[in-house]
């Protein structure tokens, strides 16, 4: 039978393998997000100069 030691080590062996899967997921979500906001800001900066050169002619 497993003893509540072994139950323990287990358990905090599983948590230390899916730990770091958590943590890479978080990290690849917030890249995604500050990368779909930097490619809106781009997108907006070249619409208000276009339209900037179009006021200026």
């Amino acid at each position: 039978m497993i003893t509540e030691l072994a139950v323990t080590t287990i358990a905090h062996a599983i948590q230390l393998a899916v730990a770091p899967v958590f943590l890479l997921t978080g990290v690849a979500a917030i890249l995604s997000v500050l990368t779909n906001r930097l490619g809106r800001i781009i997108d907006r900066s070249r619409f208000c100069m276009a339209d900037r050169c179009r006021l200026l002619k």
